[in-house]
């Protein structure tokens, strides 16, 4: 936990990178061919995952959170995803575009290395919010399974 750095590959090469800036709160970065952007956890009774242009530190998409049943992703051009959870304690979610289209699922695997997998439809790979969709989710997925961790250790 106190290394907080993921890697997103696929096809044998690095997509994007995820890393906390500081070892302790929620502030990350992603880095990626596509651009820079950040990633802040916000809320307690209604969690959102804040998406900022690194460059310009302005908002362009919220991912509003309901980790029971889901919840939507908006940016701010006006394009939506929504989500749900599909195994309430495996972070098994399904994206879809604003047609009901499934545009991506991500799974987190269960191991004690932090890891899942993204399956991603073929319409989907030329959306231009797609990696910042699977970003926050991955983001979403990490901090949801650290903030879990210390309630399930003890109730094992």
């Amino acid at each position: 936990m106190l290394h907080r750095y993921h890697e997103l590959s696929g096809g044998g090469q690095l997509l994007a990178t995820l890393r906390w800036l500081k070892v302790f709160g929620s502030l990350a970065k992603v880095e990626s061919r596509e651009g820079n952007f950040t990633l802040k956890r916000g809320g307690f009774v209604m969690p959102y995952v804040s998406v900022r242009d690194a460059a310009f530190d302005t908002d362009f998409a919220v991912l509003n959170m309901n980790l029971i049943s889901g919840g939507r992703l908006s940016f701010s051009d006006g394009h939506e995803f929504t989500f749900a959870s599909l195994r309430f304690w495996n972070y098994d979610w399904i994206f879809k575009d604003e047609s009901g289209a499934v545009v991506f699922s991500i799974r987190r695997r269960s191991s004690l290395k932090q890891c899942g997998d993204v399956v991603i439809s073929p319409k989907a790979k030329r959306d231009k919010h797609l990696l910042v969709a699977i970003a926050a989710a991955w983001y979403a997925i990490v901090i949801a399974s650290e903030e879990t961790a210390p309630t399930s250790a003890g109730a094992s």
